[in-house]
């Protein structure tokens, strides 16, 4: 058999940078609190997730929603009552039983995303969750659960756009 070697010398290895911010802030130190929701309201929140800094790369995204606080807040008779508890005094009795508070259980969820070039131009959108799905926040990031948004190319960025409706059949329980 013939055979031949060549052999590439100088060769250099880089690694490349991602910096992004969210609505103009980096680091991000934004929080979002919903107070107050009633069955049927909905809330929305829209965020912008810029992919900036010199020599930026590609960068996948991804979004995680932690709750920090799900409390009873006003306790309320009808709460109280519909629960199995017994309201003396302005006060409940639960009688053994566990005050429910998992709002995140009967909060639906969507999402939409939407990435632009470095140039402001429109490149792809995804509609991940509708209202229509019923998807509570429990269900889509329950267990530590993340949600792929997509990839914002160098210099571009990706508007997330979601919204928070209260089901229209939460009960009682989850007054206050």
């Amino acid at each position: 058999y013939f055979s031949d070697t060549e052999t590439s010398r100088g060769n250099t290895f880089t690694a490349g940078t991602i910096d992004i911010s969210i609505n103009d802030q980096n680091p991000w130190n934004e929080s979002f609190t919903m107070s107050d929701m009633k069955p049927c309201d909905t809330e929305y929140i829209t965020f912008k997730v810029q992919n900036q800094g010199s020599g930026a790369n590609p960068v996948d995204v991804y979004k995680k929603i932690t709750i920090t606080q799900e409390d009873t807040g006003t306790l309320t008779e009808p709460e109280c009552t519909e629960q199995g508890g017994t309201w003396s005094n302005e006060n409940c009795n639960w009688n053994g039983n566990n005050d429910k508070n998992d709002l995140s259980s009967v909060i639906w969820y969507d999402l939409l995303v939407e990435v632009y070039d470095s140039s402001g131009n429109k490149i792809w959108h995804q509609i991940i969750y509708t209202d229509d799905d019923h998807k509570s926040i429990d269900d889509v990031y329950g267990s530590s659960g993340e949600v792929y948004l997509g990839m914002i190319p160098a210099g571009g960025y990706m508007l997330v756009k979601q919204s928070y409706h209260l089901d229209p059949e939460a009960g009682n329980e989850y007054q206050g």
